[in-house]
């Protein structure tokens, strides 16, 4: 896995969107899920795999996951 620092806390303001590149875990079959503790109507979050152009190198190769973070409302809320 690569070292990627993710942030230990971010503030945003309301419909603001900030999209995080998560540390890659290759072809080995883990998958990023998120935990939120707080108030899950302050933001709205999903991890989505970037847009990969086709071609014919890409078979077996790992997409890149981003964490994309919507500030909804006023509040505090935890991802891990």
């Amino acid at each position: 896995m690569s070292e990627t620092q993710l942030p230990d806390r971010l503030d945003l303001q309301v419909n603001e969107e900030v999209s995080i590149a998560l540390p890659d875990v290759g072809v080995s079959g883990y998958v990023w899920r998120l935990q939120q503790a707080g108030d899950s109507s302050v933001a709205e979050t999903a991890v989505q795999r970037a847009i990969v152009g086709v071609s014919g190198g890409s078979v077996g190769r790992a997409v890149p996951e981003m964490l994309v973070i919507r500030a909804a409302a006023p509040g505090t809320l935890t991802l891990n």
